[in-house]
C-alpha cells in the first residue's frame, strides 16, 4: 500500500506541535484548553439521548452540538492561518478545513462533489462514530452521524459566507454501508423526501447568544 500522508492541517499541527500537555494535567491544542475520551462515550451520550428525548430531539442536540464545536473550531484555524477572501479561496478552505476530521479522530474523508457557486457539497469517508455505534448496538435502520451533520453545515456555512445551509447523511456505516455520505446544500433546495426523518429543532450555535465570548480563546489562538 502506498505512503498517503496526512492532511495539510494534520501536517501543521504536528510541524508546529500544536498539541501539548501542560502543567496541571492539562491539554491544549493550539492554546485552546482539550482533552481527549474514547468515541464510545460520544456514542454512549447519544443513545442515552435518543432513549431518553425521542429521536428527533436527540438528533437536534447532537446536530447543534456539532454545528456549535465546528464554527469555532474553523473560526480559530482560520484565524491562525488566514480567511478566505476569493470564491476560489473559499473552496481551498473548504478542503483544508476537512482534515480536521482526522485531527480529531473522527474519520477521514475526501469531497466527491465541491461546488461554491452552486452550492453543492458532497463528502464521503466513514466517521468512526459510525463504526462504533454499529459495534454497540448492530446495525441500524438509518444513519446516526448527527454531529457529523452538523459540522458539515458549519463548514460550508463559514468558509462559503453563505447562509441557510443544511447536511443529510445519505448513506451511514452504521446502518450496514459501507461509507459515510454527507450532502450539504440550501436546506430550501431539499425535497421533503430528501429531508425525511433527518429534520431537525433548530437549537441555539452562536456562542454570544449562550452568554459567552470566543474572543478570550483568539488571544490564545495567536500567542
Amino acid at each position: 500500500m502506498a505512503f498517503k500522508p496526512p492532511p495539510a492541517i494534520v501536517q501543521r499541527m504536528l510541524r508546529f506541535k500544536a498539541l501539548k500537555h501542560e502543567e496541571g494535567g492539562k491539554l491544549s491544542l493550539w492554546g485552546v484548553p482539550a482533552t481527549l475520551f474514547p468515541i464510545y462515550s460520544m456514542v454512549y451520550l447519544q443513545r442515552i439521548l435518543e432513549n431518553e428525548f425521542g429521536y428527533k430531539k436527540a438528533s437536534s442536540i447532537i446536530y447543534a452540538m456539532g454545528k456549535f464545536v465546528s464554527y469555532q473550531t474553523f473560526r480559530m484555524v482560520s484565524e491562525r492561518f488566514g480567511y478566505a477572501k476569493t470564491m476560489q479561496d473559499r473552496a481551498k478552505l473548504l478542503e483544508f478545513n476537512s482534515g480536521q476530521s482526522d485531527m480529531a479522530g473522527l474519520g477521514s474523508f475526501e469531497w466527491k462533489k465541491l461546488d461554491v457557486e452552486k452550492d453543492f457539497y458532497l463528502i464521503r469517508g466513514k466517521t468512526t462514530l459510525s463504526e462504533e455505534y454499529k459495534r454497540f448496538f448492530g446495525i441500524q435502520k438509518g444513519p446516526v452521524d448527527h454531529f457529523m451533520r452538523g459540522c458539515m453545515e458549519a463548514y460550508v456555512e463559514t468558509a462559503s459566507g453563505k447562509h441557510g445551509m443544511f447536511c443529510i447523511e445519505t448513506s451511514c456505516v452504521a446502518a450496514g454501508k459501507n461509507y459515510c455520505e454527507f450532502l450539504t446544500k440550501k436546506k430550501s433546495a431539499f425535497s421533503k423526501k430528501e429531508l425525511a426523518d433527518q429534520e431537525i429543532e433548530e437549537l441555539p450555535t452562536d456562542i454570544k447568544k449562550l452568554g459567552a465570548k470566543i474572543e478570550p480563546y483568539l488571544s490564545l489562538i495567536k500567542s
